[in-house]
């Protein structure tokens, strides 16, 4: 028999880091990739659920190997400076069914700024199994991410799909 404890602590499964933004008016796609993530859930011993994560900014990818490489420079995410995006939980509070509320710290470059985003968790412990998904936007501006360029959307809309396995 496995104890209420160790369902607390997951592993990162199959995953799905997507953004998306517009350049010069056309949507521009991509995905990131590297993730480590920490998840500890709520059991009735411990009533905390929280998210640690970061992931390997030389991993971010547009299908588009010029833009890719001009992404990683200083007035983008300087790589060679700042390798990793980390995210973590402040607070985070159920609401009905599978939906919570966060608030989350998000440090991208030196700069660190709390954002807030509603996201979907579900256990299905029988098969020792978890699914948490959400959504959220950033203004790239607030990160330094590609100066002040007017061609590019100040706007960055992020999507994620993490399994978690016991």
């Amino acid at each position: 028999m496995v104890s209420e404890k160790a369902y607390s602590q997951w592993k990162t499964g199959p995953y799905s880091i997507n953004f998306e933004t517009r350049n010069a008016g056309f949507k521009v796609e991509g995905i990131i990739s590297g993730l480590n993530l920490e998840v500890s859930t709520p059991t009735a011993s411990n009533p905390d659920f929280k998210l640690k994560g970061s992931v390997n900014v030389n991993s971010l990818s547009t299908h588009n190997h010029a833009r890719d490489h001009h992404l990683m420079q200083a007035d983008y995410f300087d790589v060679a400076t700042y390798p990793k995006i980390n995210l973590e939980s402040v607070s985070i509070k159920k609401g009905a069914g599978n939906n919570y509320q966060g608030v989350f710290k998000l440090g991208i470059k030196d700069i660190i700024k709390t954002i807030q985003f509603p996201f979907q968790y579900k256990e299905d412990i029988p098969n020792q199994k978890a699914h948490l998904s959400g959504d959220f936007k950033i203004n790239r501006r607030d990160f330094h991410i590609g100066g002040s360029s007017f061609i590019l959307s100040d706007s960055i809309h992020i999507r994620i799909q993490i399994n978690l396995v016991q």
